[in-house]
């Protein structure tokens, strides 16, 4: 596993009380020996793209041992299982500061029970943490499969039956776990996830543990109430994404996953007693390879952070920039000249996946980051180190820069 993760945990604070607890699972963990130029992207150069996903780091997977002393520890136990798949430093900041709701919601048909415990995030992108249980022995595996979100007007926010992306985000990929990524019709996205390796997870428990991430995209919000209508549980998926988990099933069982039909109807509240102050920074101006850019807005929200960057043309050759960095699949540096930010403390907060916006009219491209918000850094700054332009080379590598915002 990837030293970086090892040191994310290592710095990981809860609580004063926890340390011991901690520091012990992590050195029990050390023994253990085992632990997308655009994707489905179609861009006339200058076109207008819109698609944010916001999908937080996966790491906690690797540390078993830590995982399982935590689920043990009252003041964190409710939302546990969910950290072990969705996390980052500002979300486990988040959790510390307690800004949830938490709930007890169920229904229960066909012998199935679907349990929602938590909410947790904003208006623009919020967790819904679940668990599932069985009284049929016989099933391996239990995965929300089809299933609506509607506000209270029933308008659909999400539609499982509509769409289904194949495109696993690069934050999951060889993750052994089940996702479920959803692009709505009103502007909302959706990725449902299981927590950890979901067969042997329901083996051993009889339940599974889940998160369904409900993400606004361009101007919409998330209604404080929704709700959450299932229509079909599975074992397996059978998507592009899940097809080796789905093959592997087969294999290991003789027979196909079994799709349990019925309905499970939820009525989620999710109103954030906490009041939150979106921080902002305007008017910023940087120079950097011979060109010239403002970033227009910085604004930091609870779960992500939106920057909207005026771009310029190279002083010398007058291409013009369209891009501060761009997911290409073809490239195997993609990832590694992603612009970032990154706090005094040397945290660092990741681009989200498919996070560029493109504007034909102003030149210019809005990004969305993780957040930092919860961590309340004192400084913060972009790093930049790669420029696209047209005409000229579509990726033009630079000399990181590091712009101030804060």
């Amino acid at each position: 596993m990837n030293n970086n993760f090892k040191k994310m945990y290592e710095n990981i604070q809860i609580s004063d009380k926890l340390d011991d607890t901690i520091k012990n699972a992590i050195k029990e963990a050390k023994t253990e020996k085992n632990f997308h130029f655009f994707k489905n992207l179609t861009i006339k150069f200058f076109g207008t793209v819109a698609s944010i996903v916001v999908i937080f780091t996966c790491v906690i997977n690797y540390n078993v041992a830590f995982a399982n002393t935590v689920k043990n520890i009252p003041v964190i136990s409710s939302i546990s299982d969910v950290l072990q798949f969705h996390y980052d430093k500002n979300i486990a900041e988040a959790v510390k500061q307690n800004p949830l709701k938490s709930m007890n919601i169920s229904a229960k048909n066909n012998n199935i029970n679907i349990n929602v415990t938590n909410v947790v995030g904003d208006n623009k992108d919020k967790f819904i943490l679940y668990t599932l249980k069985s009284d049929n022995t016989s099933l391996k595996n239990l995965l929300i499969d089809k299933f609506s979100i509607k506000d209270t007007n029933n308008n659909i926010l999400i539609d499982s039956s509509k769409f289904r992306d194949g495109i696993v985000p690069p934050t999951l990929v060889n993750q052994d776990s089940d996702f479920l990524v959803l692009i709505g019709d009103k502007h909302f996205k959706c990725i449902v996830s299981d927590i950890g390796d979901s067969i042997s997870n329901y083996s051993q428990k009889g339940e599974t543990y889940g998160s369904i991430e409900l993400i606004a995209l361009d101007n919409a919000t998330i209604p404080d109430n929704i709700s959450l209508n299932v229509s079909s549980f599975s074992e397996e998926y059978n998507t592009n994404y899940s097809q080796k988990n789905y093959n592997k099933f087969v294999s290991n069982f003789n027979r196909t996953p079994i799709s349990i039909n019925g309905t499970w109807d939820l009525d989620i509240n999710s109103t954030n007693t906490q009041a939150e102050k979106i921080e902002e920074y305007n008017n910023i101006m940087f120079s950097a390879n011979n060109t010239d850019f403002k970033i227009n807005y910085f604004k930091i929200y609870p779960t992500y952070i939106e920057t909207n960057i005026q771009l310029g043309k190279n002083k010398t050759s007058n291409s013009q920039c369209w891009s501060i960095g761009t997911k290409d699949s073809t490239r195997e540096d993609n990832y590694n000249n992603l612009p970032y930010l990154i706090d005094e403390n040397g945290n660092k907060y990741m681009v989200n996946e498919n996070s560029f916006q493109y504007d034909q009219k102003d030149n210019s491209v809005t990004v969305t980051f993780q957040s930092c918000y919860y961590k309340k850094p004192k400084n913060l700054y972009l790093v930049i180190s790669q420029l696209n332009y047209l005409p000229g080379d579509p990726y033009t590598n630079i000399t990181p820069i590091k712009i101030k915002i804060k």
